[in-house]
């Protein structure tokens, strides 16, 4: 049920998919990837919570709600949000900022391989 062809994946993707691009300020060249991913993440997240505050979202909510399976079809919005941050992490934030490599679980760091 969480896939591209649900309607209401399509519609978390779409209520996501401008989110990034409005709240990158957390990141910084040189960060850690990990810790990157991990602030953007959770600011994204936090700014699409609060959207679901607000109209528009009410109606998507309702749309949801009465639909016939409302507890899939909440999942699947929810797998879509997160499609939309993953393809926003991809296409906007690793193209714009370099991160430092955190090299500390490598062969080479635990003082294997030469």
């Amino acid at each position: 049920m969480n896939t591209q062809d649900n309607e209401y994946w399509q519609a978390g993707f779409a209520f996501a998919a401008d989110i990034p691009r409005y709240n990158l300020d957390m990141l910084r060249d040189g960060m850690d990837e990990d810790q990157a991913r991990d602030a953007a993440f959770n600011a994204w997240h936090e700014a699409q919570d609060n959207a679901r505050q607000f109209s528009p979202f009410e109606f998507t909510a309702s749309a949801i709600n009465k639909s016939d399976d409302p507890d899939a079809n909440w999942e699947a919005f929810d797998v879509g949000i997160d499609a939309a941050f993953e393809h926003a992490w991809t296409t906007l934030v690793l193209r714009r900022y370099t991160f430092a490599i955190d090299d500390t679980n490598s062969a080479a760091a635990q003082g294997g391989g030469q």
